[in-house]
């Protein structure tokens, strides 16, 4: 009976290792493809600098980290505050009511788009800390 006992202890501690070690290989393989899409933006950044698109590519590389960490992650964490950065956004979006050319209406685009590159790239930030990532990580 003892040894009965033994086996399904020792089943549960390696059950919980293999847990273990499978959510740390998907929080590896995460920061991989996040290190490798910032490292393949930078690398790029010269040809848009050369482009004249540098300011404009911000909005389209926003779009496939938010698919991103809407496919890969369960939940979005919202750090504590962001209400008032929403608040803010919301304020944005109601000045578009003031745009009366078309010149304006594009640098109100751009500045929007380059305000959601940022919310974006602040989640994703937050939600890898929350995730386990340690700081160190995070920042180089």
């Amino acid at each position: 009976m003892a040894d009965i006992q033994q086996i399904s202890e020792a089943r549960d501690i390696a059950e919980r290792e293999v847990a273990r070690t499978l959510r740390r290989e998907k929080v590896s393989r995460s920061i991989r493809y996040v290190i490798l899409l910032f490292v393949g933006l930078l690398m790029l950044y010269p040809l848009w600098w050369a482009l004249g698109i540098q300011l404009p590519m911000w909005g389209v590389v926003t779009v496939p980290i938010v698919l991103w960490m809407l496919v890969n992650r369960g939940h979005l964490v919202m750090p504590p505050g962001y209400g008032v950065l929403f608040l803010f956004l919301a304020w944005v979006l109601l000045s578009a009511t003031m745009i009366d050319t078309a010149r304006h209406g594009a640098a109100y685009l751009l500045r929007l788009a380059l305000y959601a590159a940022v919310i974006a790239i602040a989640l994703l930030v937050w939600n890898a800390l929350e995730a386990g990532v340690s700081q160190r990580r995070v920042v180089s």
